[in-house]
Formats: C-alpha cells, structure tokens, sequence
C-alpha cells in the first residue's frame, strides 16, 4: 500500500487543513470512491493544494490523477484502520457510494454495507483520529412532496438508497466526529476516468437516439466540477471544531426534461461558437458534438415517472434550499455556466487523445 509524506502530529486550527498550509506543507486528504465521477473530480481539483490518497475499489485510480492510490474494501475494518494508520489522513472526504437507486432497491444488503457499514467505520475512525470528514449525502432523504427543502427539514425518504443514506448521516452524528454532512442533488458533467452520464446522452443524439426526460421529477442540479470545487471550498472555510450539516445545490430548479432541453440549448450555442475554428486556427470541435447538435432538438421526449416502471420510488421535488452554505462565501454558478464547462471538458478530453 503507497503511502505519501507523513507527520508526526494532526494541527488543530480553525479550518481543515490550514496548520500544514500555513507550514508550507501541503495537508493529506483522503478521498473515497475516487475512481467514481466526483470521487475523481475531487481527486483532480485538490491536487495542488493535498497530498491526495485516492482509495477505490473496483476500478482503479490511474497515477495521474493521484500518485498515493489503494483498492480496498471499505467494511474491511482491519484494512482501513491499517490505512489510516500509514497514511495518517488530516481530512477524508467520503465519496464512495452505492448511488443507483434502482440497483440499491434490487440489492439492499449490498447497499447497506456500502452506504451505511463504510460510513460508520470511516465515522469511527475519523472521531478516533480527530480527522475531520466530508460526508457526501443525497438529496433523496426527502419524499419530495414540497421541494426547496433546508437543513431543518426532516427526512423522509421513499427508496432504499434515500433510508440508507440517512442512516448513514446518522451514523457520522453517532460517531462523534467533527466535520460536515453535505446533502447533494443529482450531478452531471465530464468523466474524468468513464463516459459519464450526460456524454452518454450527447453520444447517444449522436446517433439519433431519443432520449426522455422525466418532467415531473425535479432536482437541484449541479455539475461534478461545481460539487468538487464547493466541497474543497468548505474544508478550507468551515471551522474544524463544528459538526454541520449542508445543502450543496444549484440555483436552479428543473426536470429532468428541462435539463435535457438547456444541455440541447447550450450545446448548440458551444458548437456555433467555434464554427469558424478553421478560419482561426482554432481546433475543430469534437465531431460527435457538432452530430448531437444537429439531432438534440428532435431526439428529446417528455416523460413521467409512473411510465417508466422503476424499481425504485423517485420523489416529485427534492429541490434544495442552499443558503446555508452561502453563509461560508460559497457561491455556486448558474446551470447555463457549468453546462459550458462540461462541454468544453468532453471536447478538450477527446482532443487530448487525438
């Protein structure tokens, strides 16, 4: 198991982290599910401020993204605590997650210890070690029957993956250990190490599949990058002593139907602007872009949950209330700006690769 630089002592400060800086050394983090979409997102984007342990399980972490990287088994007790020990992490930010609804509802056994038995070894562990955590939850804790729901807002989730979760964030008070619980919405953007999602869907009016939006599901959407980025942003700016509980969500409200029609929007406007990219010298655009600009408008159908038989309950509205984590200069951008830069991420990954 690699391992990175070590001290001796865990600083306490005021925000997580900020003793090492402050030393000229760079704090170690620990990341969870850092070969998942925002497990690496977080991986990337703090690579310059931590020294990054990217732990994963199934899938590997590549160097690039993280030169510390270990595959491990999060209920395995006696392999964490061994790693905790070696590597002596000053934050964890616990990713790792069982987060397909549908597949926690067909396997709950399987998604209990995933999502409830990981987060109360890693609780355990962190409150031994006075380590702050990051414990990334969902925003499907609640039934949805209201929508824009803050902090004081009791849960009452309708699926497996939502009681699990909130028996997760039970554990973490349980545990005694200083950090935050951070609700977030479904996420979208540019994989850094799998198709994601949303290039799943560009990839798909690429050739002239129609794709369905739900219009009466409603979620507070943001990207990978955006979660990343305001998850590294608390750790550097929430007193380390304090147990919180956030929102983490968009500005926004939409459908999954509208989400598809703003992505078709912006898409289309991301392709015109670089029509002329031959003139200017500047690189063409990705090719199955310009292809799934041409098909989005015709390739998106309205569609209702009830039709599409899932295994798994989804709630009307779990729209969040986010101004809590303001109050920490958290300032989230708007969906049209962070459809942008996921855009631009796919097509510079695809020129990467030429």
């Amino acid at each position: 198991m690699p391992v990175g630089p070590q001290s001796n002592t865990l600083g306490q400060t005021d925000a997580f982290g900020s003793d090492e800086q402050q030393s000229g050394r760079r704090p170690r983090l620990l990341v969870t599910g850092a070969s998942g979409y925002l497990g690496s997102e977080v991986c990337f984007q703090a690579a310059s401020a931590y020294e990054v342990y990217a732990i994963s399980h199934g899938r590997p972490v590549p160097e690039s993204l993280a030169s510390w990287r270990a595959r491990i088994d999060l209920c395995d007790s006696e392999m964490l605590t061994a790693l905790f020990r070696q590597f002596k992490p000053q934050l964890v930010v616990h990713c790792a997650a069982m987060s397909s609804p549908e597949a926690c509802e067909e396997d709950p056994v399987t998604s209990e210890l995933i999502n409830v038995q990981s987060t109360r070894l890693l609780a355990a562990l962190c409150a031994e070690t006075g380590c702050p955590l990051i414990f990334t939850s969902t925003d499907l804790v609640f039934d949805g029957l209201l929508g824009h729901y803050d902090e004081s807002a009791p849960p009452r989730p309708v699926n497996t993956y939502g009681r699990h979760k909130v028996a997760a964030e039970q554990a973490v008070r349980d545990a005694g250990c200083k950090g935050i619980i951070c609700r977030l919405p479904l996420l979208f953007g540019h994989g850094r190490l799998q198709l994601s999602p949303m290039e799943g869907i560009l990839e798909r009016w690429a050739s002239g599949e129609t794709v369905t939006g739900f219009s009466d599901e409603y979620r507070s959407t943001i990207s990978y990058a955006a979660a990343a980025r305001g998850l590294l942003q608390l750790a550097e700016t929430v007193p380390r002593n304090q147990n919180l509980l956030l929102h983490l969500g968009g500005l926004q409200t939409v459908s999954r139907h509208d989400f598809l029609l703003q992505l078709a929007e912006r898409l289309r406007q991301f392709c015109e602007a670089r029509a002329d990219a031959e003139v200017s010298n500047r690189r063409p655009v990705h090719p199955t872009l310009i292809k799934a600009a041409t098909n989005a408008t015709d390739c998106i159908q309205s569609g209702l949950r009830e039709q599409a038989r899932l295994k798994a309950a989804r709630p009307a509205d779990v729209s969040l209330d986010s101004r809590k984590a303001r109050e920490f200069d958290l300032r989230m951008p708007f969906l049209d700006t962070q459809l942008d830069a996921a855009l631009n991420c796919y097509d510079e990954a695809y020129h990467r690769k030429q």
